[in-house]
């Protein structure tokens, strides 16, 4: 409604081009967004394609989202980004192994529990 759009944060960020300076300005979303756990709507603003210069590209239609990979039991994860998560990996990332997952949730919850106490 209403309260949304008065809430709404543009970021106007036509003027990146280079990856690394999109790739910290999706950081900057993110964080802009998270607002210390008050979350708000944002949305950045890169620029449009012009004859000869192609724009910025998010290739997955939010900046966070669950990866998805295919096992002989079916689809592990989200089944819309299978695609996408093979093809990041062929560029190069690494998922995370099952111990990092394990000793963040810990780290979160020791967190969580200390604001608490």
């Amino acid at each position: 409604g209403r309260l949304y759009w008065r809430s709404l944060v543009v970021r106007d960020k036509r003027d990146v081009r280079d990856a690394g300076d999109v790739a910290a300005e999706c950081v900057a979303h993110l964080r802009a967004a998270s607002n210390h756990g008050r979350i708000r709507p944002v949305i950045t603003v890169f620029a449009a394609d012009e004859p000869g210069l192609a724009a910025p590209r998010v290739r997955n239609d939010q900046l966070v989202r669950y990866a998805g990979y295919n096992t002989d039991d079916g689809v592990l994860g989200d089944p819309k980004h299978v695609d996408l998560t093979a093809w990041v990996e062929e560029l190069g990332w690494v998922p995370p192994t099952p111990a990092y997952l394990l000793r963040m949730a810990g780290a979160k919850r020791r967190a969580r529990n200390a604001l608490t106490d």
